[in-house]
C-alpha cells in the first residue's frame, strides 16, 4: 500500500472512530479498526470493497441469579463476576454503517444498505443468505488491508493534530509576511510617487495602476488612444491628500521599463475636483469615514481632442477610472470602465459589504470577477447604459435627480421630504429591498439638507 493511500485510509478510520464512538455506552469501548479492500460479508455471499470494521470491546455484570447479597449501584471489582464479548460495526467508503455483529457472531443489515443491494443485485437477492448471516472468522490482511489498534488510532490522530496546527501556524505566518510585503510596497509605491510630484509621500491618499495595453472599447487599447502612453511599461494615476484649497488633485504618471517615472504631458485637467457628494471609506482600523467624493476629469491632447480620462475615489476608497468620449460636452459624454490592477479583486462595494460594514476578500472577489466577465459597455457620465431599452435610470442617478428636484422644493418638512423621495422612487420602479429603500432616503434626504443649508453651487 502506498504512503498517500494508507494516510487516507486512516485518516477514514479516526472519522469513522469518531462516528462509532460517539453511540457507545459506558461498559464498550472501541478496540481497532480495520479496512479491508475486498469484504466478504459472512455466508451471505456479499461482496463489498473498501470496508471499515470497528472491533468492539463489551463488558457488563454477569449475571449470578443471586441479588439480594448486592448492594445498590455497586460494580463488582472481581473480574469473573464482569462478562466480556466483542461486537462489531460495519461502515463503507463513505462512513455509513451498512451492518452491525451481535456478540453471539450473527450479522444484521442496515435498512438503508438492504435497499442499496436490492438495487444492485435484482432477482439475484432471492439467492442470498440474508436471513441468517454469520459473521465467521475475521479475514486475514492483505497488502492492500490495514488494522490499527486504539492506541494506533490515539497516536495518529495526535499527530495529525499537530500537523494541523503546524500548518494553520504556517498560514497564520504566510498572511502575516504578505500583509507586511504589501504594507513595504505601498510605501515603496508612495515614495516614488512623491519624489516625482515633489510632495512628501504622507501627502499621497491613493494610487491606482492601468496597464497602457488593455483594450478599452472592443477596437482600441489605451495605447492607440493615448499614444504617449506607449512608451510606459504602467500608468499611475496619483490623489493627493486634501489641502484648505483643494478636495485633492488627480496626477497622471508613466512608468517607464527601467522604473523611471515622469508626469504625463498629453493630458490636461479640464474640470477641476468636486466634493459634492458624501462617501464612506474605511480606516485601517476597519472604522468607517464619511467624506466628500472626489472627481477628476482629464482631457487627452492627441487625436480630435474629445477624448479623455475621469477619475474618483467612490465608495469605501476605491478608485474609479473611465475613458470618456466627447469629454468637452457634459450632454454627449459617455464613459467606458477601465481595469486597473486594484480593480482586479474589488470594483465596486456591493450591498452584502457595505451591510458588513467591511469588504470581506469573498465578497471583493466576487465583484472583481463580476467585473471581469462584464462586456465593455459605453455609459454616460451618470452612468447609463446606451442601449439600456427599458427606460429605467440607474439608482445613482436617480439620487441626483431626486435631490436636484427637492432642492427645487425648499417647503417640505423633514417627513414631507422622505415621503417625496419614497414617491420617485416607486415611480422610477427600481427593483430596491426594504433596507436599500430606507438608506437610499436617508442618504438623499441628508444630502438634500446639507446642501439646502451649506450650497455648493
Amino acid at each position: 500500500m502506498d504512503t498517500m493511500k494508507k494516510d487516507e485510509i486512516q485518516k477514514q478510520m479516526t472519522q469513522i472512530s469518531e462516528i462509532s464512538d460517539a453511540k457507545l455506552e459506558e461498559n464498550q469501548s472501541i478496540e481497532d479498526i480495520t479496512y479491508y479492500h475486498d469484504f466478504s460479508i459472512g455466508n451471505s455471499n456479499i461482496a463489498k470493497e473498501n470496508v471499515y470494521i470497528v472491533k468492539i470491546t463489551n463488558q457488563k455484570e454477569r449475571e449470578t441469579g443471586d441479588k439480594s447479597e448486592k448492594k445498590n449501584n455497586e460494580i463488582p471489582n472481581d473480574s469473573d463476576a464482569l462478562e466480556k464479548y466483542t461486537t462489531y460495526e460495519i461502515y463503507d467508503k463513505n462512513n455509513n454503517l451498512i451492518a452491525t455483529v451481535n456478540k453471539d457472531g450473527k450479522v444484521k443489515l442496515t435498512d438503508e444498505y438492504l435497499q442499496e443491494i436490492q438495487k444492485s443485485y435484482g432477482e439475484y437477492i432471492n439467492k442470498l443468505n440474508l436471513d441468517d448471516i454469520d459473521f465467521g472468522e475475521m479475514a486475514e490482511l492483505s497488502n492492500k488491508d490495514l488494522r490499527l489498534s486504539k492506541e494506533e488510532l490515539a497516536e495518529y490522530k495526535e499527530k495529525q493534530s499537530e500537523k494541523e496546527d503546524n500548518q494553520e501556524k504556517t498560514k497564520e505566518e504566510e498572511k502575516e509576511e504578505e500583509k507586511t510585503s504589501e504594507k513595504e510596497n505601498e510605501q515603496e509605491e508612495k515614495e516614488e510617487t512623491a519624489k516625482v510630484l515633489g510632495i512628501e509621500p504622507e501627502d499621497i491618499k491613493s494610487i491606482s495602476s492601468i496597464d497602457p495595453k488593455q483594450k478599452v472599447t472592443d477596437k482600441e487599447t489605451l495605447e492607440d488612444i493615448m499614444p504617449e502612453a506607449a512608451q510606459y511599461e504602467e500608468l499611475k494615476i496619483a490623489l493627493t491628500n486634501p489641502t484648505e484649497k483643494s478636495n485633492g488633485t488627480f496626477t497622471i504618471i508613466g512608468v517607464k521599463e527601467n522604473g523611471e517615472r515622469e508626469v504625463m504631458n498629453s493630458i490636461e485637467p479640464i474640470e477641476g475636483t468636486s466634493g459634492d457628494k458624501s462617501v464612506i471609506s474605511m480606516n485601517e482600523d476597519g472604522s468607517m469615514v464619511t467624506e466628500k467624493q472626489v472627481k477628476g476629469l482629464f482631457q487627452i491632447n492627441s487625436r480630435s481632442r474629445t477624448d479623455g480620462i475621469a477619475v474618483s475615489i467612490g465608495s469605501y476608497g476605491m478608485m474609479n477610472i473611465d475613458y470618456v468620449q466627447n469629454v468637452r460636452d457634459k450632454e454627449t459624454r459617455r464613459a467606458i470602465p477601465i481595469r486597473t490592477k486594484e480593480t482586479e479583486n474589488q470594483r465596486i462595494a456591493t450591498s452584502a459589504v457595505r451591510e458588513q460594514g467591511g469588504d470581506p476578500i469573498t465578497e471583493v472577489e466576487k465583484e472583481g470577477k463580476n467585473f471581469r466577465d462584464n462586456d465593455i459597455k459605453s455609459k454616460s457620465m451618470d452612468g447609463i447604459d446606451i442601449d439600456e431599452s427599458d427606460g429605467k435610470t440607474s439608482l445613482e442617478n436617480l439620487k441626483e435627480k431626486i435631490k436636484e428636484e427637492a432642492l427645487e422644493r425648499d417647503d417640505m418638512s423633514s417627513s414631507e421630504l422622505k415621503e417625496f423621495i419614497n414617491e420617485k422612487l416607486e415611480e422610477e420602479g427600481l427593483d430596491l429591498s426594504d433596507e436599500e429603500r430606507k438608506n437610499t432616503i436617508e442618504e438623499i434626504r441628508e444630502e438634500v439638507i446639507d446642501e439646502s443649508r451649506f450650497p455648493t453651487r
